[in-house]
Protein backbone atom coordinates (compact mmCIF):
# COMPACT_ATOMS: atom_id res chain seq x y z
CA UNK A 1 0.00 0.00 0.00
CA UNK A 2 1.45 3.77 -0.65
CA UNK A 3 0.47 5.96 1.93
CA UNK A 4 0.99 8.92 -0.27
CA UNK A 5 -2.83 10.21 1.03
CA UNK A 6 -1.61 10.41 4.75
CA UNK A 7 0.35 13.07 6.89
CA UNK A 8 2.30 12.32 10.28
CA UNK A 9 3.21 15.19 12.16
CA UNK A 10 5.96 15.01 14.55
CA UNK A 11 6.92 17.74 17.32
CA UNK A 12 10.19 18.83 18.32
CA UNK A 13 8.76 20.55 21.66
CA UNK A 14 10.55 19.01 24.22
CA UNK A 15 7.90 18.98 26.35
CA UNK A 16 5.89 16.63 24.13
CA UNK A 17 8.40 13.88 25.30
CA UNK A 18 8.70 14.82 28.85
CA UNK A 19 10.43 16.83 31.74
CA UNK A 20 13.96 15.32 30.96
CA UNK A 21 13.91 16.02 27.34
CA UNK A 22 16.28 18.60 26.30
CA UNK A 23 15.72 20.59 22.93
CA UNK A 24 18.57 18.67 21.38
CA UNK A 25 16.94 15.55 22.72
CA UNK A 26 13.37 16.34 20.61
CA UNK A 27 14.57 17.22 17.46
CA UNK A 28 17.37 13.80 17.59
CA UNK A 29 13.76 11.80 18.48
CA UNK A 30 11.45 13.89 15.83
CA UNK A 31 14.05 12.81 13.39
CA UNK A 32 14.31 9.08 13.90
CA UNK A 33 10.69 9.04 14.65
CA UNK A 34 10.58 10.27 10.62
CA UNK A 35 12.82 7.66 9.43
CA UNK A 36 10.89 4.71 10.95
CA UNK A 37 7.59 6.14 10.31
CA UNK A 38 8.46 6.86 6.50
CA UNK A 39 9.63 3.36 6.78
CA UNK A 40 6.85 1.60 7.75
CA UNK A 41 4.57 3.51 5.74
CA UNK A 42 5.58 4.21 2.35
CA UNK A 43 4.62 7.13 0.92
CA UNK A 44 3.56 8.81 4.22
CA UNK A 45 4.10 12.74 4.30
CA UNK A 46 6.09 13.13 7.78
CA UNK A 47 6.33 16.96 9.10
CA UNK A 48 8.35 18.28 12.00
CA UNK A 49 8.32 21.09 14.42
CA UNK A 50 7.95 23.27 17.32
CA UNK A 51 4.45 24.47 16.53
CA UNK A 52 3.01 21.32 15.38
CA UNK A 53 -0.50 20.84 16.82
CA UNK A 54 -3.82 19.30 16.51
CA UNK A 55 -4.52 15.58 15.39
CA UNK A 56 -1.15 14.03 14.60
CA UNK A 57 -2.31 11.71 11.55
CA UNK A 58 -4.83 12.59 8.89
CA UNK A 59 -5.53 11.33 5.54
CA UNK A 60 -8.87 9.90 4.03
CA UNK A 61 -9.76 6.53 5.85
CA UNK A 62 -10.02 6.42 9.39
CA UNK A 63 -8.87 3.21 9.60
CA UNK A 64 -5.91 3.90 7.91
CA UNK A 65 -5.34 6.66 9.91
CA UNK A 66 -5.90 4.69 13.23
CA UNK A 67 -3.37 1.84 12.09
CA UNK A 68 -0.89 4.43 11.81
CA UNK A 69 -1.44 6.08 15.26
CA UNK A 70 -1.53 2.27 17.20
CA UNK A 71 2.02 1.56 15.32
CA UNK A 72 3.29 5.30 16.45
CA UNK A 73 1.97 4.15 19.84
CA UNK A 74 3.52 0.86 19.91
CA UNK A 75 6.43 1.65 18.54
CA UNK A 76 7.48 5.41 19.10
CA UNK A 77 9.97 4.47 22.17
CA UNK A 78 12.91 3.11 19.63
CA UNK A 79 13.27 6.72 18.29
CA UNK A 80 14.99 7.30 22.00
Amino acid sequence: MNYHEYTVLVSTDPTYYGGECTPQDAVRIAHALYYLIRDEFPGVSVRTGSEIGGRGVTGPDDATVREIEVWISENWTTAL
